[in-house]
């Protein structure tokens, strides 16, 4: 794996070393694709009723329900965390005093690099492991394995795109106060309550950062940062490879009438499979759900349906956040923040004490 110039880690064949078996071309998910699971249709709003978990969640905290259920019974869950210099990779944790690694959401693509092998090691010694991470990773685990494991649990994300992490080392060099390896966690969204919001963690305190250095989410929801593949993703679509789908519910109650309380959060569970059915109602009673229909969730996330659209400002984003001050680079893509983003902080700050 090498990374292109814009940081996205591709494959590259060593043509001195390759014996032309085919390998690599059989178990890659784009040259010889994995079949999507015709669609279930299934889809709930849903959160964790532990208030505490759910406090600390990205939206609704369902991730948490099957992951305790799977460590519970001796397993193994995967998914994208920090390591040092907040470098975002997939690990495995066993524990629940190393899930919160795995909570939140992290906006970078994750390296993977000999994951795949030590999820088949666990598989092949009857280890129960729930894999989370975008569609195209899951369908990469399916493609490495070739085979079915009753004991394998997949979920994906409602993905929009992944951003290099190079593109994510130059954000946080130009507006990191410190140095990155003292930084314990980095989140994205605001974690009382669904929304965004930049923080990071150190040692002794969190701390916030100025909503006019948080271009980067700017830049996310605008699509200027993905790798090119996401621009014509075939995992886009309601059709999916994994045993559940997660996503934020956006819009929720807007097209159809929602009678509960959804300041905190609502999770978009989309089931897929037979396997993902059997997850759920193993969780069932961790969480508490409302089935809602497919039409309404595409409306609130439009990539559970089509891929991010591909804007002009892709082609020169890249090299310009590089070579740009952030006061410039700000102006050039008319990133500062509206006076609609102040009044979401201020809206928080007055929920928080009525």
């Amino acid at each position: 794996m090498v990374a292109s110039e814009a940081g996205f880690k591709v494959p590259q064949i060593d043509y001195t070393l390759c014996i032309e078996c085919n390998r690599c071309i059989n178990s890659c998910h784009v040259l010889t694709p994995v079949e999507q699971i015709p669609s279930m249709n299934t889809v709930y709003a849903a959160w964790i009723k532990n208030k505490k978990t759910r406090a600390k969640s990205s939206s609704g905290g369902c991730f948490s329900a099957f992951a305790e259920y799977v460590l519970a019974h001796g397993g193994y869950v995967y998914g994208a965390a920090y390591e040092t210099s907040l470098q975002v990779a997939h690990i495995g944790v066993n524990s629940l005093a190393d899930l919160d690694k795995l909570r939140g959401s992290k906006y970078v693509q994750s390296s993977l690099n000999n994951i795949y092998s030590e999820v088949r090691d666990k598989l092949r010694n009857n280890i129960m492991v729930l894999f989370v991470g975008t569609p195209c990773q899951v369908a990469g685990l399916y493609a490495f394995l070739k085979k079915e494991y009753e004991n394998l649990y997949t979920c994906d994300l409602i993905c929009h795109g992944v951003p290099s992490q190079q593109s994510f080392d130059i954000y946080i060099k130009k507006v990191l106060p410190i140095d990155p390896q003292l930084i314990e966690k980095f989140n994205f969204r605001y974690c009382e309550g669904w929304g965004y919001e930049m923080s990071y963690r150190t040692a002794d305190k969190k701390r916030k950062l100025p909503i006019k250095n948080s271009y980067y989410l700017t830049a996310f929801n605008r699509g200027y940062m993905f790798m090119e593949a996401c621009y014509g993703c075939r995992y886009a679509s309601p059709d999916r490879v994994a045993d559940i789908t997660f996503g934020d519910f956006w819009d929720i109650g807007q097209y159809a009438p929602f009678h509960y309380e959804k300041k905190k959060g609502v999770s978009l569970l989309k089931v897929n499979s037979k396997k993902g059915n059997r997850l759920l109602t193993n969780v069932i009673d961790k969480l508490f759900v409302v089935e809602r229909n497919l039409d309404e969730a595409i409306k609130g996330n439009y990539n559970l349906a089509y891929p991010s659209k591909r804007p002009l400002e892709r082609d020169s984003y890249y090299s310009d956040s590089r070579s740009m001050s952030t006061k410039e680079l700000v102006r050039k893509y008319k990133m500062a923040p509206s006076n609609r983003d102040y009044l979401r902080i201020i809206k928080r700050m007055l929920q928080k004490l009525f």
